[in-house]
């Protein structure tokens, strides 16, 4: 069976059932194993301020073309 005619079986299955099969994909856990997404990282409010406006001065002209 190829992981394509998995997936489409595990798409029938009733939520409980997704559910213990998504629980089981999370607890093989060694490191050849597929894993969530990280978490998304931001940076925060006063350094994206600094790093903005070092940005937007330093490439003023390009940004005047684009609003153009």
């Amino acid at each position: 069976m190829s992981a394509l005619e998995i997936i489409e079986q595990i798409k029938l299955l009733p939520r409980d059932e997704q559910e213990r099969v998504f629980a089981f994909l999370k607890s093989l856990g060694s490191d050849d194993t597929l894993r969530d997404e990280p978490g998304v990282r931001y940076m925060d409010a006063r350094k994206a301020k600094a790093v903005s406006a070092e940005i937007f001065s330093e490439h003023a002209g390009l940004f005047r073309k684009l609003a153009s």
